[in-house]
């Protein structure tokens, strides 16, 4: 999970999971990434979690405007479990939903991907829609797609989409799950700009092969911090 100062919404996230079943409990690893933020996550309460959860802070050093390819990809690398779940802060997942996204995942489709079905949290008769930037893929799988592109670091938007088309370029199936859902809090994102035409510029230029995928992954640097 990226985080940029997002104290509160963070402690929420760790209210959640520790209200996980030991089923979910025994079988999730927490890894938390500090996109060089200026408020750090509250390491005391990331200890007492870390007692009922298997949890990990890792910082970003380097500070690079929106940095999410790179925070992603940095947790990919880092996890050493066989899915990869991606998941913004601002969006809570119940025991309900993750425990129903794991029984998915026993069902070991081959060359899938899962989304899965967001509410606005204040707002639990809104339509459903679904979440544009999360979701749950084979750690493996992710690297062979390409992983996320960091040359859309340094400016907001576009990510998830290029990642997808790559995806489906390999021919991989986006599998979006009506059984799963998640809330989104409205007070959870963190307070950038989101001016999209940069990034959705180099999206155009790199669907059309004017400009390749990069591979350059990782570059800046990072540390895991100590709780």
């Amino acid at each position: 999970m990226t985080y940029y100062n997002q104290v509160e919404m963070l402690n929420k996230q760790l209210d959640i999971w520790k209200s996980y079943s030991d089923y979910l409990k025994n079988n999730m690893k927490f890894i938390i990434i500090d996109d060089c933020s200026q408020e750090m996550p509250d390491k005391s309460s990331l200890r007492m979690a870390s007692s009922e959860l298997d949890i990990a802070l890792y910082r970003i050093t380097d500070d690079i405007f929106f940095n999410v390819p790179g925070a992603v990809n940095l947790g990919a690398f880092i996890t050493d479990t066989p899915w990869f779940l991606k998941q913004d802060m601002d969006t809570t997942v119940p025991n309900n939903s993750m425990g129903q996204l794991l029984r998915v995942l026993s069902e070991d489709k081959q060359n899938t991907i899962y989304k899965y079905y967001r509410v606005n949290g204040t707002k639990t008769s809104s339509p459903f829609k679904i979440t544009p930037g999360q979701f749950c893929v084979r750690k493996d799988d992710f690297w062979k797609i390409g992983a996320w592109d960091e040359d859309f670091c340094g400016n907001y938007g576009m990510n998830d989409p290029f990642f997808f088309h790559r995806a489906r370029a390999f021919g991989y199936s986006i599998e979006e799950r009506k059984d799963i859902k998640v809330y989104i809090d409205e007070n959870g994102e963190s307070d950038i700009v989101r001016d999209v035409t940069a990034n959705k510029e180099l999206f155009n230029k790199k669907t059309s092969d004017t400009l390749s995928w990069s591979d350059e992954y990782l570059r800046f640097s990072w540390e895991r911090v100590e709780l």
